[in-house]
């Protein structure tokens, strides 16, 4: 136990890189039992001596990885080593205004001001912030912890006991909580609750993985990546809209809440399902406190 600090910084410097605890897990498994080898002490002598053979740290401690990269590997400033390449091999929003819309539709907007990679994000030049790079370094984490609980609180409900703990908890991850706008979540809160408990709804996670490195700007909004294991316990009616599916009947609103429209092709009750979806953030006051604004819970498009 008294050498865990010593474990902890050179694990920090990248003299050791551990064991993995599997996908998207934030943490890794060191084994101290294990003499070190000759060719291991010879190699962190080259260490010492070399940085550049370090294995490469994120600024929250995770380990990154520079081998078997994603085919968009260079949107990004850096590419977990736990956060399997499905993670990031989807299209950005911009991207998919690209490709719907042309190609000159991107040509037309302004790199950096209209839209900012993850790679680019703290580059971006908007009259809203006076130094993004700034806030972002000093908020990263709490943008994070926000979406996370966002989506941890979308995909952990029984309709047998929700109440004001979940309702006000949910509530706080907006960005509109605590301003005039206040009534909108309220209202869009409300009309799930009042949709999902007659429908018997309960929704479960397995795991939530969301990482800031996927932060992005498109169209005045930010977005993260985020990815899902869950599974749909219990639902009425899980039937597939269609043209002619009212809103209000809109079967999928009954089970996941959200503030635009979610859309999960071919659910099955009990069902381990993965998804990928891109978390909208949004600031209303221009201080650098993104909120939720809603959780895109629809396909997104995969690379080719």
């Amino acid at each position: 136990k008294d050498k865990r600090l010593d474990v902890v910084k050179c694990y920090l410097k990248g003299f050791i890189k551990g064991y993995s605890n599997g996908d998207y897990s934030t943490d890794r498994e060191f084994r101290g039992n294990k003499k070190i080898t000759r060719k291991g002490a010879l190699d962190t002598i080259k260490m010492l001596k070399d940085k550049s053979l370090r294995a490469k740290i994120s600024p929250d401690g995770q380990l990154i990885r520079t081998t078997k990269l994603p085919k968009n590997a260079e949107l990004f400033p850096y590419i977990l080593a736990s956060y399997p390449n499905e993670y990031y091999e989807w299209e950005l929003q911009f991207q998919t205004t690209a490709r719907l819309m042309g190609d000159k539709e991107l040509s037309e907007m302004t790199n950096l001001v209209d839209y900012a990679s993850p790679a680019y994000i703290d580059k971006l030049a908007i009259d809203k912030y006076d130094n993004f790079e700034k806030i972002k370094k000093e908020s990263l984490n709490d943008w994070v912890e926000n979406a996370r609980k966002h989506v941890e609180l979308v995909f952990n409900v029984d309709y047998r006991t929700i109440g004001d703990d979940w309702y006000n908890a949910i509530l706080k991850t907006n960005y509109q909580y605590g301003t005039v706008y206040e009534w909108f979540p309220r209202k869009k809160l409300d009309a799930y609750i009042k949709k999902m408990v007659p429908n018997k709804t309960i929704v479960e996670y397995d795991t939530v993985a969301i990482d800031g490195s996927t932060l992005y700007f498109y169209d005045n909004s930010f977005f993260m990546r985020v990815y899902v294991k869950y599974k749909i316990v219990s639902s009425e009616d899980l039937s597939i809209p269609n043209g002619n599916t009212p809103s209000t009947d809109w079967s999928y609103d009954k089970v996941l809440f959200n503030y635009g429209f979610a859309f999960l092709e071919n659910v099955e009750l009990g069902e381990w399902r993965e998804g990928y979806y891109d978390i909208q953030l949004a600031d209303y006051n221009s201080e650098g406190n993104l909120g939720v604004n809603c959780l895109n819970i629809y396909p997104r498009q995969e690379l080719d």
